[in-house]
């Protein structure tokens, strides 16, 4: 009986043992294409959160910026302009002319009219003062009190500095300084009234 050779089982994927291919061949079948779906992201200066939690950059304030902010959180609005007619009426005081080059500080200085000191006291009050009803509990409490003492004293230097200055030289003559001190005692009895009628800090 005619008996074939006995045949050694092959590799499936391998015909030849020197082109060996651990893959199996491609079978159109039962390949599926795979997809991923990104969205792209794209960062608009007009698309940025300013909310640097939620990925976007917040932008940064400049010093002028934040002081300003402090300010208005410390002081609120009517106490700013209180601060404001203060410090104006003491700059003009200081520095100021008053009449020809001679400043409300040259004439309490170099003339020794102690009176002329009166000028720089009352606007310092107005601020001290100020500056009292945001940090002294007590103070706090007598909230009303306390901006009428303000509004009061911006109107006697209003009367004071008019007593004084026209005293010394006419109406015709008077130099920024005096007007500015004007002024500054103005926004001082303005703001203590105004912090009488209304909320001591804008919230």
């Amino acid at each position: 009986m005619h008996q074939d050779p006995v045949q050694e089982p092959q590799h499936p994927y391998t015909q030849d043992p020197y082109s060996f291919n651990p893959y199996p061949p491609y079978d159109p079948q039962q390949a599926q294409p795979t997809f991923v779906s990104q969205t792209p992201q794209y960062a608009y200066p007009g698309n940025m959160s300013h909310d640097s939690g939620q990925g976007g950059i917040a932008p940064k304030r400049g010093t002028a910026a934040q002081l300003w902010q402090g300010l208005v959180k410390f002081l609120g609005g009517r106490g700013l302009l209180t601060a404001a007619g203060a410090v104006l009426a003491i700059l003009s005081f200081l520095i100021m002319p008053y009449y020809s080059n001679y400043s409300g500080y040259f004439l309490a200085s170099q003339v020794l009219d102690d009176k002329w000191w009166l000028e720089l006291a009352l606007p310092l009050l107005a601020l001290i003062v100020l500056i009292a009803q945001q940090v002294i509990p007590r103070i706090k409490q007598q909230h009303m009190r306390w901006s009428l003492i303000l509004a009061a004293s911006g109107v006697l230097g209003i009367l004071l500095h008019y007593w004084f200055i026209d005293a010394a030289i006419s109406s015709n003559y008077w130099r920024p300084g005096t007007w500015g001190y004007f002024l500054g005692m103005a926004l001082i009895a303005a703001g203590g009234l105004l912090l009488v009628l209304g909320p001591k800090k804008a919230r």
